[in-house]
């Protein structure tokens, strides 16, 4: 069991750590995945959602944590601009699954391209045994948090 003030320096840490370091990694995914195709960062993630299999509107309501009609809101648009496609069930008719439409699919590859190259640039100025002390630290919290792990291959 660690110490009292080992604990609350580690819940220290992580308070004035994750909370801002997050916000800087949302706006730059929000900037490079709105960047030129006037959609919101809402659109971008209904966007990548249904293309993981998050494909309905009330799923994607669900995972994201906003309204249905916000989520229709949003979808209306993604299909007025060509980047969203609705497919009706082969069994139900009734049921629409959302896909990405090509041109859909090639936004989100060029917006997640950029924000790689950007996390890219920032971990670059690690030594090695930083960034396996980072991905140690990950991989804590991944477990500790009962995160589901998506990452590759470790190196």
């Amino acid at each position: 069991m660690p110490s009292q003030a080992l604990l609350n320096a580690a819940i220290n840490a992580l308070w004035e750590t994750l909370p801002p370091a997050w916000m800087r990694i949302r706006t730059q995914i929000r900037d490079n995945a709105t960047q030129g195709h006037g959609i919101s960062l809402v659109q971008f993630h209904i966007l990548r959602h249904s293309r993981r299999g998050i494909n309905t509107t009330a799923a994607l309501a669900e995972h994201l944590q906003i309204s249905r009609p916000a989520v229709s809101q949003a979808v209306e648009g993604l299909v007025q601009k060509g980047l969203l496609q609705r497919l009706p069930s082969k069994q139900d008719r009734r049921k629409i699954y959302l896909q990405p439409s090509a041109a859909g699919n090639t936004l989100l590859e060029e917006g997640i391209q950029r924000s790689q190259f950007w996390m890219a640039e920032k971990l670059q100025t690690l030594q090695d045994s930083d960034l396996q002390t980072l991905l140690q630290a990950m991989s804590t919290l991944q477990a500790l948090f009962d995160i589901p792990s998506h990452a590759g291959p470790k190196p």
